[in-house]
């Protein structure tokens, strides 16, 4: 590329355009925490609006099953996606709920007890170790003052939770409006298309246009792709544990099974955090169990992202196994928990695109070295 001719070739236009650019980049910079502000508050007004297109997306997949069984009877097919996503969030908090507050119960019920079990083991080690009982006294009234302690804090911490409260009801109400909001885009999705187009035919050329239709079809099928394997590959891994859980007999196996399919949303790390919830809610019960319960979910969890996931979702979404693991580490510690869900939908993408230029790249080689030859 000749940059000489390309500079004579500029208009004061470009050159003001150019300009306009540097300040701009400039003032980002400069001004970058005040900019970051404005962008989490622009984010925070429009989240029930990037929610609503989310759910969209995610409705659509049933919808589009339920229109081609009830051809050209969209609003009946949307309302069965609603009915099939609002019975299984049903069934899996009738499921979990009851379980987890039957433990703070019987973890509130038993705490005096516990404590004084806590303390008569305490003594048992300590006398078997031929400790003595003055410095037996102390470690138990440190114990104690401790144990006070952890309490005063949990109750002055009390008034915090009228925060996470007034948080957690403004996020149900953007969820809400979020639901709503994709109602409204799935009964309009045809006639938006439409209109997207248009615009992009009016803005664009042809061969822009080209490339942006590729693109949206590459996202989609990607995206589509990626949610099908991890809700099948949530379902497997959700069946394993509840067979592990019945051959171990531990207990619960249902919850511990919908848990782990559940958490497992969260491509690589998901069992590790499903195990950890089980392991809580089994503790109270049997200590022992939850150790063991524990063992049995990291080895399921290497079974499953060395193995199962690498196969499953990487192969939906076009992606060897080797850059799965890649793709949910790296962006798992960049971007945290939203890394990990979208990393490999995202990374897929970028795999796909860059493949294609490659390709391009070594037919224009081959195409000028006939032309030259």
């Amino acid at each position: 590329m000749n940059w000489n001719v390309k500079l004579r070739e500029m208009t004061i236009k470009d050159l003001l355009m150019i300009l306009g650019m540097i300040a701009l980049a400039v003032f980002l910079v400069w001004k970058l925490d005040m900019v970051m502000r404005v962008l989490m508050v622009f984010f925070r007004v429009i989240q029930p609006l990037l929610l609503g297109v989310v759910f969209a997306f995610l409705l659509n997949l049933p919808m589009q099953f339920f229109l081609k069984k009830f051809p050209g009877k969209k609003v009946f097919s949307l309302v069965l996606s609603l009915l099939c996503v609002l019975l299984a969030i049903t069934i899996i908090v009738l499921i979990v709920s009851p379980q987890i507050v039957d433990n703070i119960k019987s973890l509130v019920m038993r705490f005096p007890t516990d404590m004084e079990s806590a303390e008569s083991l305490i003594r048992e080690i300590m006398d078997y170790f031929n400790i003595s009982s003055d410095v037996q006294e102390t470690l138990i009234q440190n114990l104690n003052v401790y144990v006070n302690q952890a309490v005063d804090y949990i109750l002055a911490r009390l008034p915090d939770a009228i925060g996470v409260v007034r948080n957690f009801i403004s996020e149900i109400t953007n969820i809400v409006l979020g639901l709503i909001i994709s109602i409204y885009i799935l009964l309009a999705k045809s006639k938006v298309l439409r209109q997207c187009s248009l615009l992009s035919q009016a803005l664009f050329s042809k061969k822009v246009n080209t490339t942006l239709r590729e693109m949206v079809d590459l996202i989609y099928t990607t995206f589509s792709n990626f949610v099908s394997g991890q809700l099948l590959e949530a379902l497997i891994i959700g069946v394993l544990c509840y067979i592990g859980c019945l051959i171990f007999r531990f207990p619960n196996p249902t919850i511990n099974a919908v848990l782990i399919g559940c958490t497992n949303v969260i491509p690589i790390f998901g069992p590790i955090i499903g195990t950890a919830i089980c392991a809580i809610l089994m503790v109270f019960s049997s200590p022992m169990q939850a150790i063991f319960f524990v063992i049995f979910g990291t080895l399921l969890q290497q079974f499953e992202s060395h193995l199962i996931y690498p196969q499953v979702v990487g192969n939906s979404v076009g992606l060897p196994p080797i850059y799965v693991l890649f793709a949910v580490t790296i962006c798992g510690g960049m971007f945290g928990l939203i890394g990990m869900v979208l990393g490999l939908p995202i990374f897929s993408i970028l795999y796909e695109l860059g493949k294609r230029a490659v390709h391009r790249r070594i037919q224009k080689k081959e195409a000028l070295h006939k032309e030259n030859g």
